[in-house]
């Protein structure tokens, strides 16, 4: 038997029977590495950071969860939400849906080279928006765009805010004649779910 199966066979029984810690340093032994060296105490490693650990990036946690949406004006309730963190933090996704009749979703991340938040939405009638903005006085102000299929492109702006722990407001207002005049597209209120 050859020495590399005799150490693979001795790292296989090894696995099985000690801690993870200990196969690396025989190991290291057996391939002549000092695992003195290399080994840390749990307790004196630094956290490796995440790649989106960053304030910015959490801006926008006060969304994260399930909500009943609402329209602000007559109470009526014509859809669910859940918006779940993704990737380490890196980005927020939302489903939305009005029963069977249409959904949606929406990719939402923090871009740190533009220093502003950008949202991709696309839905079940074949429309896409994308906007970006930032975080003011605890409203999320994001201006953007819609494409519709065979129309203009449609300026919009939309508020996310951060009315309570167990409410946010979202407020979509378009215009279609290049920003001259605008119009309330739409304004919902979320409530959490408990």
């Amino acid at each position: 038997m050859n020495k590399s199966r005799v150490i693979v066979m001795f790292l296989s029984i090894a696995m099985s029977i000690c801690t993870s810690q200990t196969v690396t340093s025989i190991g290291a032994v057996l391939f002549d590495e000092q695992p003195w060296e290399k080994v840390v105490p749990a307790n004196q490693q630094q956290k490796k950071s995440e790649p989106c650990d960053a304030h910015e990036n959490h801006q926008l946690d006060f969304w994260i969860g399930e909500w009943e949406v609402y329209d602000t004006a007559d109470r009526n309730s014509p859809a669910t939400a859940s918006s779940v963190i993704q990737s380490f933090g890196c980005f927020l996704i939302e489903n939305y849906a009005e029963g069977n009749q249409f959904s949606g979703k929406s990719i939402n991340f923090y871009d740190p080279a533009l220093h502003r938040w950008r949202q991709t939405w696309a839905d079940s009638s074949g429309h896409v928006s994308e906007f970006s903005g930032e975080l003011v006085d605890n409203v999320m102000r994001l201006t953007g765009e819609s494409h519709l299929p065979g129309e203009t492109v449609i300026l919009r702006r939309m508020s996310l805010i951060n009315e309570s722990t167990s409410r946010v407001r979202q407020v979509s207002e378009a215009s279609r004649d290049q920003g001259k005049t605008w119009r309330v597209n739409y304004d919902y209120t979320y409530m959490r779910i408990k």
